[in-house]
């Protein structure tokens, strides 16, 4: 990620209610970064949109996944074509499309498109930045369920 950004670049970028709630102030920068390096990349390919930035926060836990396969893509795009090569690339668009199943909802994005399309590249930075994006969601699920423990007086 650049860490060059200024706040003020990093601070447009909107977070949901419920991520904010419950996410400490470092963590809470930290998504805020995330999502500020993705809109970068995918704005390139028109794929940011306010739509896709709020379907990110609620299908967060679907980033770890969809990066990996995102990623997986751009590796086998780079490589020479060869039946392998396709086998390889029709398996991992297939994940893709299964994960973005299982997700629910309509991403509004045209992510299977794009990854047919974008630069190898771009690929893997967006799938590793969206995978780790999804370790965000770990976390989230932790503070939030520690959260409810403790108004339970579970702990």
């Amino acid at each position: 990620m650049n860490m060059e950004q200024n706040q003020e670049q990093v601070s447009d970028v909107s977070v949901s209610t419920e991520i904010y709630e419950n996410l400490e102030e470092k963590e809470l920068e930290e998504y805020k970064g995330l999502k500020t390096v993705l809109r970068d990349v995918m704005s390139k390919g028109s794929l940011w949109s306010p739509e896709f930035e709020m379907w990110m926060d609620v299908h967060l836990q679907s980033f770890g996944p969809l990066g990996k396969a995102i990623e997986a893509i751009g590796k086998w795009r780079e490589k020479k074509s060869s039946k392998k090569t396709k086998e390889y690339l029709e398996h991992y668009f297939s994940v893709l499309g299964q994960v973005l199943k299982t997700a629910g909802g309509q991403c509004p994005a045209p992510i299977e498109r794009w990854a047919r399309e974008a630069d190898p590249a771009v690929l893997k930075e967006v799938g590793e930045i969206m995978d780790y994006a999804g370790f965000t969601y770990i976390t989230f699920t932790n503070n939030r369920d520690f959260k409810e423990m403790a108004k339970k007086g579970l702990i």
